[in-house]
């Protein structure tokens, strides 16, 4: 059969080889036309336009046809629409946005749109990023919270969006406002799942390490953070980052390592957990921080003596502190015991938990003082004694005491 298709417009789209022909004669497809085709349909007639063309059908249709299709393709195409309504103006958009999430629970997320493009645009065009893709430039996000742990609060779901340069990409959420991403964090970032990865939405951009660092950078996530050096990088769990942010500041560190994963602690612990090394840029200080849920810090002597003795898998376990300053001296908890360092008979001794238990009262560890030698056999080897400045503590037939000099009682 003959078809006179003289002065028509013929669109091929559609998925598994199936084609429509749209056939205008004498006119130019305009959202009126598209109003009762279907929501795919009228998503793949769209989306064979491209962009530009797309975004100019809904900004000079009439609003009642204009929300129809957006309709169509909120059901069908949520990317499409989201990148068309990015960009038909922010009037435009704002009146389309509120007829289609009237009374339609679920689409609040659209509400922001138009300012975050403005956001968007605002920051792409200080980096004098011109150069953004055709199709689909604009897309919703939706930062996952990972994994719900029994006796965890859930993590708030951080809602954004997207749009993908040819530099880079530069992320809206509401707790960071407009971020750009680029080179090799982006390169990691996309790999580990994008904003639905472990480390959400960026908060911030990329920024150096205190300069006596050397060409090393930052960037903060919602939930960790990337270091940079070249074109290598390393990952940061968040509770490292709140960490170090107590401690001088995320920047004034970095990270010599992935984290890595720790010993499990000897029973009764059995405790598993993470641990990753940091160095502190400017000075030689370096610390490693041991994650089992909370994060504490080993550094200097006690983590020389800690790590002679095995670290996690030692009796000591897993540190349940940060280190403390108690006159001259250092001490740091841990599972298995307590650490005291600066001592100068013996410049790092540990005392076992069960001991410090039985002195922990402050009236009886100022008359002790501090440990001077390591728990070691006593007379026979059934029993174990500790000395300590003023006197010591021992172990008999199951029991443990405290001994104190005369002069000290």
């Amino acid at each position: 059969m003959d078809v006179n298709t003289s002065g028509a417009q013929g669109v091929q789209v559609g998925h598994n080889n199936l084609q429509y022909n749209v056939y205008q004669v004498g006119q130019r497809l305009d959202a009126a036309s598209l109003v009762d085709v279907g929501p795919h349909r009228a998503a793949d007639i769209i989306g064979a336009m491209g962009h530009d063309e797309g975004v100019v059908l809904l900004a000079q249709a009439e609003d009642d046809a204009a929300v129809v299709v957006l309709e169509m393709l909120l059901e069908a195409d949520e990317a499409l629409a989201v990148s068309l309504l990015a960009d038909i103006g922010q009037d435009k958009a704002g009146k389309l946005i509120a007829a289609v999430t009237a009374g339609t629970p679920g689409r609040e997320w659209l509400r922001p749109l138009p300012e975050v493009a403005k956001a968007i645009s605002d920051r792409g065009a200080e980096l004098k990023w011109t150069g953004g893709l055709e199709r689909a430039q604009y897309y919703r996000l939706i930062s996952s919270p990972g994994p719900l742990r029994r006796g965890k609060k859930p993590k708030k779901v951080s809602q954004g969006y997207r749009r993908i340069y040819e530099d880079g990409r530069i992320y809206w959420s509401e707790e960071g406002g407009a971020r750009a991403v680029t080179g090799a964090i982006l390169d990691h970032y996309l790999s580990s799942s994008e904003c639905s990865g472990q480390f959400g939405i960026p908060t911030g951009e990329e920024i150096p390490i205190t300069a006596e660092a050397g060409q090393r950078w930052m960037q903060r996530f919602s939930s960790g953070a990337v270091y940079r050096h070249e074109s290598s990088v390393i990952p940061v769990q968040q509770r490292v980052v709140d960490y170090l942010d107590s401690h001088g500041g995320a920047d004034r560190f970095y990270p010599l390592a992935e984290r890595a994963t720790a010993a499990t602690s000897p029973p009764p612990y059995g405790t598993h957990g993470w641990i990753q090394r940091f160095q502190a840029s400017g000075n030689a200080f370096s610390e490693t921080l041991y994650d089992a849920g909370t994060v504490y810090g080993v550094g200097g002597d006690i983590e020389s003596f800690y790590n002679r003795l095995g670290g996690t898998s030692s009796w000591l376990g897993y540190p349940t502190s940060n280190a403390t300053r108690l006159g001259s001296h250092l001490t740091q908890d841990f599972e298995g015991g307590t650490v005291f360092a600066g001592i100068p008979a013996a410049r790092v001794v540990a005392v076992p938990a069960a001991s410090m238990n039985l002195i922990k009262h402050e009236s009886v560890r100022e008359r002790l003082g501090f440990p001077v030698a390591a728990e070691e056999p006593a007379g026979n080897g059934v029993g174990r004694w500790q000395f300590f400045e003023n006197g010591v503590v021992t172990f008999r037939d199951g029991k443990l005491d405290v001994w104190v000099r005369p002069d000290q009682a």
